[in-house]
This record gives structure tokens, sequence and C-alpha cells, in this order.
């Protein structure tokens, strides 16, 4: 007689296993919406639903201010974060020399003459809306009248600082810029070989910029023409003589800063002066083209 088979421990097929167990996708279903509002949670499931969604909320928050850094690195700064940061870029010095705001050791230094300007150019170039209402809070400037729209235009005697504020500022969060003096501009221009090639000069300074490389990465950007006045006028090229800088600036007027970028300027010359060299039109010009600051005669010389 063949011995019992111990039917408790043998084990049962795989095929019987699985078809003894209930048909579990067939008995899955998704609840409606009805059903979905008509289910009823605890205080305490709330709390853990509201918790997660703000969780996620900020997390998401958190997410697009980065990328809003990262795609508009000027967008977020304000008129005090830009001086703090010229203040101390004014005093690094990189191994390549390469900074172009580096004034030395004491960096820039602001004092009584300096600072109603330096904290208006702070304004300006964040795009601070306190800008146009400087005339209210600085007495120095009362009679201004200033638009964001506009350029900077800044009058005063040699040797206060005009250029180096240029300096500073050209790398900016509004619009960066380039900076050429007006003197460099018109012996580049004479120095062309060709006709061809002063034309090309001409236009090179009535459109925008190339301003790659700075701190806040815009690939283009405004023109800034330092020391009005002190360039040869007329400019002679090929026996042609021609008022070069009233034509780049009439070019630029022509334009308009959305195509050309924003347009600064430096001078020593008064405005009487001004319509003697270039003439009444464009002195009327400029009036729509600057904001007008004007530095205090008195302003002693920062070279001394």
């Amino acid at each position: 007689m063949e011995p019992q088979k111990n039917m408790a421990t043998e084990p049962k097929p795989i095929s019987s296993l699985v078809s003894a167990q209930p048909n579990l996708k067939a008995s899955t279903t998704t609840a409606t919406s009805k059903q979905v509002e008509e289910v009823e949670l605890t205080p305490e499931e709330i709390d853990d639903v509201l918790r997660a969604g703000r969780q996620a909320k900020a997390n998401r928050q958190k997410n697009d201010a980065y990328w809003q850094r990262v795609l508009n690195p000027g967008s977020a700064w304000s008129p005090s974060d830009l001086g703090s940061w010229i203040l101390t870029e004014s005093k690094r010095k990189d191994p390549q020399n390469l900074n172009p705001r580096y004034l030395g050791k004491k960096g820039y230094v602001l004092d009584e003459h300096s600072q109603a300007v330096f904290d208006l150019l702070c304004m300006y170039f964040t795009g601070h809306p306190d800008f146009e209402k400087a005339g209210q809070h600085y007495d120095q400037f009362k009679e201004g009248r200033f638009s964001l729209d506009k350029g900077i235009m800044m009058v005063g005697p040699t040797g206060i600082g005009k250029t180096a504020l240029l300096f500073l500022f050209c790398d900016n969060p509004r619009q960066s810029f380039t900076i050429t003096p007006c003197k460099v501009a018109v012996d580049t221009y004479e120095g062309a070989e060709t006709s061809q090639q002063g034309k090309a000069i001409y236009d090179r300074f009535t459109v925008k910029s190339d301003v790659y490389g700075g701190r806040f990465r815009h690939g283009q950007g405004g023109r800034a023409f330092d020391d009005l006045g002190n360039e040869t006028v007329p400019a002679v090229l090929f026996n042609k003589k021609r008022n070069l800088l009233l034509d780049i600036l009439e070019r630029r007027y022509e334009i308009g800063s959305e195509d050309s970028g924003l347009t600064h300027l430096t001078t020593n010359l008064t405005s009487q002066q001004i319509e003697d060299l270039y003439g009444k039109r464009i002195r009327s010009r400029m009036r729509e083209m600057f904001n007008l600051i004007k530095f205090d005669p008195k302003t002693p010389d920062r070279r001394e």
C-alpha cells in the first residue's frame, strides 16, 4: 500500500491560486466628481490637505522666483541694492584689471556734493518710479523734470567725477551701456581709410551697442558719449567736413531709444555753448532726449 500524502503541506498549483482570487481589475472603479464632493473629511484630514497645498504653492513660488532671477537678473534690484554693489565694485581690483568700476582701494567716495546725484542714478538705473519724483525729495533737483523714458545728461565743471559715474553705472539692471569719449569717436572717424569705413563708424554709433559679459547679461544696450565739446568740430574725412556728434545725436533721436538704446552724455558746456557749437535744433531735441542732471558749480575737483 502506498503511503498517504500529507495534503496539508502539499503546495497548490499557481494556476489554482490565481483563479481563486477575485477579479481585482474588473472590480476597481474611479469615484465620480459627485462622489468625491460627498466625501467628508475630518478636521485633521482638512489640515493635512491645506498644509500640503500650501507647501506645494510655496515650492512653485520659490521656483518661479528663482527662474525670474536667472532670466531677468536685474528685475529685483532696488536702488539701495545697486548702490551697495557699485560701491563694493569700485574697490574691487581683479587680477586682469577688467573691472571698469575700479577706482582704487578707497573706491568711490560719496560726499555732500555727490550723494544726491548718486542716489538719483541708482533710482534711474533700476527703473524706480521715485526717479520721476526726485524734485519733490531733493532741493538740488526741484526744477528738474525727470522721466525714465529719457537718457541721462550730466553737466558740471571739469574733474568732479562725471566720467567716473558713467563707468560706475555702465553695467546696471535696467539697460547696460558702452562708453565712448567724444574725442575718440571723432578721431576714429577721421582715421578711416575709405568713405565706406567712415560711414560704418558713424552707423555703429547710431545703433545699440554690444554689452555681453556684464553682471546683468544684457546682449545689447545703450551708448554714452563722454565729454561732449572736447572733440574736433567739425570732423574732416577726405576734405569733407562734418559735425559728427551732432549727426550721431540727431540720428539717435530720429531712431528712438527702442531701436538705438538709451543715450547718455557728459559735458562741461553750458546750454548756450551747446547751441553755439551744435545748433539750436539739437539743443531743443536734447530736452526730449535727456534728463538734465546739473552738478553744483562749487563741487570740488576730485582729481586734486
